[in-house]
Order: structure tokens, then C-alpha cells, then sequence
């Protein structure tokens, strides 16, 4: 259950990031809670990668919200969607050091495509100021926005202790 009476569920995503909601079936009623002052962001992804997914993100600089295309691990590879019909409203706002995004998505649409139940996989990030930067966090998990159901979405990307171990392996060889 949610601690706003605003929606039914809630979810502790990371470390100072939340995420409540609540779905109808033509809805996806969202407020991502961030304990600092910083753009935020989630959204569908396909396995949890960042670059081919899509993502709501709050820009507290300009005070908007938009819907955006992730292209490349670069700001320029971060494209605001040309059509934005599938984020039917938006706010972002910040009081004592918190940022509050609130959002209304349309389900189950091609150009953002969130479905009302089944498990799936979703992105999300904060920066570290309030204008578009290098992510401060990041990461993934899958849900299941109906039955609440939840779990960590492992993605196929090398970590750096990955890289760090077969290097020096392969200066003992």
C-alpha cells in the first residue's frame, strides 16, 4: 500500500527513490519520490538496458516533463520523444531537498509501451543537480504494475569488477 493516499501501491526502488502508483484500464498513475534535489526518470526498457528504452523524465531546471527516447550513454543521446500522447499529464516539483514527479501515462501504447499487468522490465536514474548530467544512480527491476509483483532485472552489460578481474587475469597469463 501506498503512504499517499493519491495511489494504491508503492515500491522502495533504490536508496531514497520510490515509486507509487496506481492503474485503471486505461492508466498508469505514477510519483516518483526522490530524497534530494535532482532530475529523476523511469521508464519501460527492453531487459533493463538503457540505450533503446524510454523513459518519463522530470527536468526540475525547466520545470517540464517529458517523454524521451534514450539513443546512446551521452546527453545527446537522450532525444524528447516528437510525440508526447502518451504522457497525458506531468509535474515536477521540490521542497525540503525532495523532488516529486508526477505522471499519467496512457497504457499499452506503441510509442511508450506500458502494460497494465504482466511483468516488465523498467529503467530509472536521478542525477546529481537539477539539470541533465551523468546519472548519480541508476538501475532496473521488473514489475508487474496489476499484482505488485517485483524483482531485479539482471542485464547482460559488463559490470567493472567484470573488466577489472579478466584484466588481471590476463596479466597473469
Amino acid at each position: 500500500a501506498s503512504s499517499s493516499s493519491s495511489y494504491d501501491n508503492m515500491m522502495t526502488i533504490s536508496s531514497g527513490l520510490t515509486l507509487h502508483w496506481k492503474v485503471d484500464s486505461t492508466y498508469w498513475y505514477g510519483m516518483l519520490v526522490y530524497t534530494d534535489s535532482a532530475w529523476v526518470a523511469i521508464g519501460p526498457s527492453n531487459k533493463g538496458y538503457m540505450v533503446g528504452s524510454d523513459v518519463i523524465m522530470g527536468l526540475p531546471s525547466d520545470s517540464t516533463v517529458y517523454l524521451y527516447d534514450l539513443t546512446a550513454k551521452t546527453t545527446g543521446g537522450i532525444e524528447k520523444m516528437s510525440s508526447q500522447t502518451a504522457l497525458s499529464s506531468g509535474a515536477i516539483s521540490q521542497a525540503s531537498s525532495t523532488t516529486t514527479m508526477t505522471f499519467t501515462v496512457l497504457l499499452d501504447q506503441s510509442s511508450f509501451d506500458v502494460s497494465r499487468s504482466g511483468s516488465q522490465s523498467f529503467i530509472w536514474a536521478y542525477g546529481t543537480s537539477n539539470s541533465l548530467a551523468y546519472h548519480k544512480d541508476r538501475g532496473a527491476f521488473s514489475l508487474d504494475l496489476t499484482t505488485c509483483s517485483t524483482s531485479t532485472v539482471t542485464t547482460d552489460e559488463l559490470s567493472t569488477s567484470v573488466v577489472l578481474a579478466h584484466g588481471a587475469l590476463m596479466l597473469l597469463a
